[in-house]
């Protein structure tokens, strides 16, 4: 009963507020659900996602906010020197639900320096309820999903390694403006 509930809940959430896209929307959360949805891609996606959640959900929220929003630019096509999309993770409680939205925005290959037009805005949504996850949509196809999916989960650990380095230096760094 109460399974048939959450997927009822997760599927309006899906046809309704979350996201004005509708290609890929499936939830997996008991295993009668997970027997329903065992595509091993759909699974892995799935992982991919709870993955991103932890690691954003660990970062928090900015004071005095009480949604978690994240911003990162990552590399896909394994060139650092041209990081051409930015990735905002936003993590929204709504009762006893929570709200995950990933959008990646595309920029054009630098000519300038330091000018870059977005080129596409692409999102990805999903829903959370206690431990159960659904993927509730997404502009890019299943195969697309997690390889970009993998990309984002690579790219948040290697700039939270870099935030963890810069904040241990900030704590040795002793200021002194005198004699002690």
């Amino acid at each position: 009963m109460i399974l048939s509930l959450l997927l009822v809940g997760l599927t309006f959430l899906a046809n309704t507020s979350l996201a004005p896209f509708k290609k890929n929307c499936w939830a997996t959360s008991s295993p009668i659900a997970r027997a329903a949805f065992s595509s091993p891609l759909q699974k892995k996606i799935l992982e991919h996602l709870r993955e991103i959640y932890q690691e954003v959900k660990e970062m928090g929220p900015y004071p005095g906010e009480n949604f978690i929003k994240q911003e990162f630019f990552i590399e896909i096509d394994g060139d650092r020197t041209n990081k051409e999309e930015q990735v905002v993770v936003l993590i929204q409680p709504q009762l006893k639900l929570e709200k995950m939205l990933i959008q990646i925005t595309t920029f054009s290959a630098p000519k300038v320096d330091t000018l870059r037009l977005a080129v596409s805005t692409k999102k990805i949504s999903c829903a959370l309820f206690q431990k159960d996850l659904a993927l509730t949509g997404s502009d890019y196809s299943d195969e697309q999903t997690c390889q970009l999916l993998e990309a984002i989960l690579k790219g948040i650990r290697q700039e939270k390694k870099l935030l963890n380095l810069i904040k241990n230096k900030k704590k040795k760094i002793k200021i002194s403006f005198g004699p002690s």
